[in-house]
């Protein structure tokens, strides 16, 4: 595997090629300092789910989210909400669901249904990890580490969707913490390593989301999978998984014998576009 650091070192002519965008939801936070578990409790997560998403087209879909974004911010039904002020660098800079107005999310959730996205992604119960820690690993000496977590989500995120000769670039989305961001990377790169030839070439970038609207993308198709798994679908959350559901390749629940609780559309690569923006 030839690891590049320019994306468009990628562009070989007559090369198919993929373009996916890595994101995240949820935390890795398992126990407080005193080895107590947390999961559930304010600020700490039930689930932790990682998520990509393929997009045959980046460059066009990131035009009209940019084009969304201006004509929602020129509205004047907008005008004077907080999260649509420059200053924010909220939805004015890029859309992200847990910020977005629902009105807001509404629009977002129709434009990325009118393109041919397939979204991926892997889920662990933390409740149900917090324990495996706790009865197996902890017995056997083996301290818990998010980075062990990266690497165990990211080999069932990608299984089988990257083919053997196919260059591909993947784009990480950065968070609050560079070492997270950076340990998801390198969950990747280990991945891939193993699953490609030599000869492939594979680029993985740390990216802002504001700089990429497939990471924007995968945040939304995130978001609808947080909230299902987080809040049930008591309170209708089930409608957002339901409206994306065309965009939505695999989902894995992992540490769980219990299937998904809905069907998805298998797609498969062989039918994705070859060409490149």
């Amino acid at each position: 595997m030839q690891k590049l650091n320019d994306p468009t070192q990628l562009r070989t002519p007559g090369k198919r090629y993929l373009d996916f965008f890595v994101d995240e939801a949820g935390d890795d936070t398992l126990f407080d300092k005193k080895g107590r578990v947390i999961v559930g409790q304010e600020g700490c997560s039930n689930y932790f789910i990682l998520g990509t998403t393929f997009v045959p087209h980046p460059d066009q879909l990131k035009r009209d989210l940019e084009a969304l974004r201006a004509q929602l911010l020129a509205d004047p039904y907008f005008k004077g909400v907080p999260s649509m002020q420059e200053n924010a660098r909220k939805t004015a800079r890029s859309f992200h669901a847990k910020d977005d107005l629902a009105e807001v999310r509404r629009d977002v959730y129709r434009l990325l249904n009118s393109f041919d996205l397939s979204f991926a992604c892997a889920a662990i119960d933390k409740h149900k990890l917090a324990e495996y820690v706790r009865d197996v690993l902890n017995p056997q000496g083996i301290r818990y580490t998010p980075n062990q977590l990266y690497d165990y989500m990211a080999g069932y995120l990608f299984n089988g969707l990257i083919e053997a000769d196919m260059d591909c670039r993947v784009y990480v989305s950065k968070r609050g913490r560079s070492d997270r961001s950076k340990a998801v990377s390198l969950a990747v790169h280990r991945l891939l390593s193993k699953e490609v030839r030599s000869s492939a070439k594979i680029g993985i970038f740390t990216c802002n989301a504001w700089e990429h609207g497939g990471l924007q993308a995968t945040d939304y198709f995130l978001w609808a999978v947080q909230r299902f798994y987080e809040k049930g679908d008591e309170q209708g959350e089930g409608r957002y998984l339901d409206f994306v559901r065309k965009s939505i390749f695999s989902q894995t629940m992992l540490l769980d014998d219990m299937p998904p609780a809905w069907a998805f559309d298998k797609r498969h690569l062989d039918n994705w576009s070859d060409e490149a923006d």
